[in-house]
């Protein structure tokens, strides 16, 4: 009931925030998927050499992982994604702070409203309330130097400029928690257990990865059957 026009709120809002969001909440993904993949490849260059025979076993290893990252990561951006829209295009929240900050400056007006109607040139008593709610001292300032001459106008706009502050900070708290919970569940303690749930599965396909090409093993078996033949040959040299 304190916002604006809903359609009207909605667009400028989603203009405003769209950015903000997705910039920051990709940045968040993208950063975790570096220390997840550096912490995962820390712990294959703990068990295997990148030398040498575990090489190979090594490096199809950490495509596999790597592949199943990318695929929790895509899954996450999504879901994030999904998140995104919702936030921009429903403007909810049963969040008590939302109503609390509204109350709160309702409350500075009143209890200051006799010291600020009698100077001039304003009074800057209740700045620091304001500014313990998240309110800056810039507005808080204005609310008092305007109020001896303000109009219901102005003080209609005071009220929405504090709702619209607030659910601000309602949504910035709620997509930062909900985000963090997202990736740190798909990224971070999915991947984990995706890994293990695919081991057994791997040991299968790893075994394809990491097989003697088809022409070497062919090469392998002609050199050992020209060298049996040749034993053959010194045997019978040999009788003579």
């Amino acid at each position: 009931a304190n916002f604006m026009h809903g359609d009207l709120f909605r667009d400028i809002f989603a203009s405003n925030t769209t950015p903000v969001l997705t910039g920051n909440s990709e940045t968040a993904l993208v950063q975790t998927r570096e220390r997840v993949d550096a912490c995962l490849e820390a712990l294959v260059a703990h068990h295997l050499s990148a030398s040498g025979a575990a090489r190979d076993l090594r490096a199809a290893l950490l495509e596999f992982i790597r592949d199943a990252l990318d695929t929790a990561v895509l899954n996450t951006r999504f879901l994030v994604q999904r998140l995104v829209k919702a936030e921009t295009v429903v403007t909810f929240t049963t969040n008590h702070y939302y109503s609390q900050t509204i109350a709160k400056f309702e409350q500075i007006v009143r209890d200051n409203a006799n010291g600020w109607r009698n100077h001039a040139y304003g009074s800057y008593d209740g700045v620091e309330d304001g500014e313990a709610e998240g309110l800056s001292g810039d507005f808080m300032r204005d609310v008092a130097r305007d109020f001896h001459t303000g109009t219901n106008e102005a003080s209609a706009i005071r009220q929405m400029q504090v709702s619209l502050h607030a659910y601000s900070k309602v949504v910035q708290k709620r997509f930062v928690d909900t985000v963090s919970v997202l990736v740190l569940n798909e990224a971070v303690y999915g991947i984990a257990d995706k890994l293990s749930d695919d081991a057994l599965l791997w040991s299968t396909l790893l075994l394809d990865k990491v097989k003697e090409d088809e022409s070497v093993d062919q090469e392998r078996k002609k050199l050992t059957m020209d060298q049996h033949r040749l034993q053959k040959a010194l045997m019978l040299l040999g009788k003579f």
